[in-house]
């Protein structure tokens, strides 16, 4: 961020703000954020294990029961942390899934969703709150869904 005029302050994207000495974010690029330093923000992880290790306790085992569920119906699938997520990947992206605040949500869904009327969807995302059951049975069929796609899409670059 580059000091402008007075107290005003300008981010790198341009974005004009009020200069608060407790708060150097700019409030247009980080909503909701301002209030939060750099340093209130956890260390990066760079493995699956420290991703779920880093949890709060009382969901790591909805967070292995996911991964165990998503390995078993993609077992060639390479895992791996991308955009701060747990990200799978085979012939291309395959499936991600992130702890939020209030749910483990599960990216991108594509195809059939039944079953997971009782969950929160939107386009390309499902929500699992953190305090019911995962529908491992739907997640793996989601997956495997996704794995018929990606291979689909190979055969057709060759």
């Amino acid at each position: 961020m580059k000091t402008s005029q007075g107290k005003l302050k300008v981010c790198s994207r341009g974005h004009r703000f009020q200069k608060s000495s407790d708060c150097p974010v700019c409030p247009i690029c980080w909503p909701g954020q301002r209030k939060k330093l750099k340093s209130d923000f956890p260390k990066a992880v760079t493995t699956v294990d420290e991703y779920i290790a880093t949890a709060p306790q009382e969901v790591q085992g909805n967070l292995k029961e996911l991964r165990v569920a998503i390995k078993s119906a993609a077992p060639l699938a390479e895992e791996r942390i991308s955009y701060g997520m747990v990200g799978y990947f085979y012939l291309g992206k395959l499936i991600y899934f992130g702890l939020w605040k209030d749910h483990i949500g599960l990216y991108p869904i594509i195809g059939d969703v039944g079953g997971l009327e009782k969950y929160r969807t939107s386009k390309g995302t499902a929500s699992f709150p953190l305090d019911k059951k995962l529908p491992v049975a739907q997640i793996k069929k989601l997956v495997k869904e996704r794995v018929k796609r990606n291979e689909k899409l190979y055969k057709k670059k060759k």
